[in-house]
């Protein structure tokens, strides 16, 4: 039997990331809270999600992200 996740209909036509490109939104992040006048202080699940995508991206700048996208 499968199990099929139900979303709503606004991801139906979504396209997934790419672990790379969830580790530049999550350095964009974090870039952001460093350069605030009050930082505030990251999650564990956001830390520990930084350094996996960290590890496991395998593209590292925006222009190489495109040409995989096209």
């Amino acid at each position: 039997m499968k199990h099929r996740a139900c979303v709503g209909a606004e991801f139906e036509n979504a396209e997934t990331l790419l672990i790379s490109e969830v580790h530049m939104l999550l350095e964009h992040r974090k870039a952001q809270n460093e350069s605030a006048e009050e930082e505030q202080e990251f999650s564990e699940v956001f830390m520990k999600t930084l350094t996996y995508t960290n590890r496991f991206r395998k593209f590292k700048n925006k222009e190489t992200i495109s040409s995989v996208r096209k």
